[in-house]
């Protein structure tokens, strides 16, 4: 007959007592221990803390630091006594001081024991999966982390979980608010159902590493939901309470109320009516529009608000693409001294100033202007009048004194006047012939 194999879970598991590193199978045995986890690199950020705390999970289940009362991850509160009680350092450690962990760290780093492999292979292995920025925060601490001229990876751990978030006896107290104010986080994950329950899991969790539990969590994470915007997931959710409320013998938890209001946002989702309005919201949204439209006019039918003044520039004409081409009022002013004099050049050819398309528009060129440099071709000149060249205006409107003689404005001052001494004579002249 075959001898019967003792069976193992992995072969790291297979090996007990202290390791020979000079060998292969020990060298093997380091080299897997110590490398990196199956993550990206850890920043200490409190966000991903769960996620590096499961890889490392992992690796202790692999490598048997985590074998009940045997591995490294089980902490003795009394050290000295091995049959007293324990807590696992990975799923509690917010129920440990670092001061406890190491007292026992203590008890077997400076022997010949597979603890103290054990526990320098995990602290390579930490060292080995975090990232640059870490490494510098945790070096502020290595005093903590080490224990005579050994380091201990139990430590570092304490010491990481403290580092990537709030660690004090106030933290088990800020969750706890956190979980009454669900309806807020609702809101700040915009509605996402799933991103809201890997939350509330994340709290759920954070308060059972410090031995602790929530009696509310099933009131608190049914307001949170009913703090959605989605009327078809609101009722689904009231409904599967209310159902559970009537049933005596039904027992609905939070990870069942999760999963069904998972379930039910990815539905809706899927059929595309997730946060869709009813009729009654499409009559609000119409009501409102028309009400926001009637408000922007008077009742004169003209659009009411502040009008704002265009800057001023000056345009060409439509080209032939239909785009009008502007010319700012900077580049205007340094316009050549042709442009500005109204200068008449030889040829009476088109010039061109900054994009823009001058005619030199008079007689001689079959226009109707009096020598002046226009946009328009003189061929298509609509002036009906004569008009005298800009420059020419321009001088006329500052040189010539006004006329007295027939200034309206004048004249009519002196017949006022003249009518007002008219009138006071004939007042007086009744009295003076009284008296005569």
């Amino acid at each position: 007959m075959s001898e019967q194999v003792e069976f193992h879970l992995s072969p790291a598991l297979s090996v007990t007592g202290v390791i020979d590193y000079s060998t292969t199978e020990g060298r093997k045995y380091y080299e897997k221990s110590v490398e990196q986890l199956n993550i990206e690199p850890f920043d200490c950020e409190s966000d991903d803390l769960h996620l590096f705390v499961d890889a490392l999970k992992e690796r202790a289940r692999e490598m048997g630091w985590d074998i009940p009362g045997v591995g490294i991850t089980d902490i003795f509160h009394n050290p000295n006594d091995p049959e007293s009680e324990y807590t696992n350092i990975l799923s509690s450690h917010g129920t440990l001081t670092i001061q406890q962990i190491r007292t026992f760290e203590e008890t077997h780093m400076h022997t010949d024991q597979r603890a103290a492999q054990d526990t320098h292979a995990m602290y390579r292995c930490i060292m080995n999966s975090i990232s640059k920025s870490a490494i510098k925060r945790l070096n502020m601490w290595k005093e903590e982390c080490t224990i005579g001229k050994f380091v201990s990876g139990n430590c570092l751990f304490k010491i990481l979980v403290r580092e990537s978030g709030l660690d004090t006896k106030t933290t088990a107290t800020c969750i706890r608010t956190s979980l009454n104010n669900l309806p807020a986080c609702m809101k700040s994950v915009g509605d996402d159902i799933l991103k809201f329950n890997c939350h509330v899991k994340g709290l759920v969790r954070s308060l059972q590493e410090r031995g602790e539990r929530s009696t509310d969590l099933l009131i608190n994470v049914t307001q949170g939901y009913m703090a959605c915007q989605d009327k078809n997931f609101k009722r689904h959710v009231s409904w599967v309470v209310e159902r559970d409320e009537d049933d005596p013998l039904s027992r609905l938890t939070v990870d069942q109320l999760m999963v069904k209001a998972a379930n039910k946002h990815k539905a809706l989702v899927q059929n595309g009516s997730w946060k869709t309005p009813d009729d009654v919201d499409r009559e609000l949204m119409a009501l409102r529009a028309e009400v926001s439209r009637s408000n922007r006019f008077n009742r004169h039918g003209k659009e009411q608000g502040r009008q704002v003044k265009k800057k001023w520039t000056r345009s060409d004409p439509k080209t032939s693409a239909g785009k009008h081409v502007f010319m700012s009022e900077e580049k205007w002013s340094k316009r050549p001294k042709w442009l500005k004099d109204h200068t008449r050049l030889k040829g009476d050819r088109p010039q061109v100033c900054e994009g823009i398309t001058f005619y030199y528009c008079c007689e001689d060129t079959k226009g109707k202007c009096d020598g002046r440099w226009v946009r328009h071709k003189p061929a298509e000149c609509n002036n009906r009048g004569k008009r005298k060249p800009y420059h020419q205006n321009k001088t006329d409107q500052h040189t010539k004194k006004p006329d007295k003689k027939n200034n309206p404005k004048k004249v009519t001052c002196k017949k006022t006047k003249s009518d007002q001494e008219a009138a006071a004579l004939v007042i007086e002249s009744p009295e003076e012939s009284d008296s005569d």
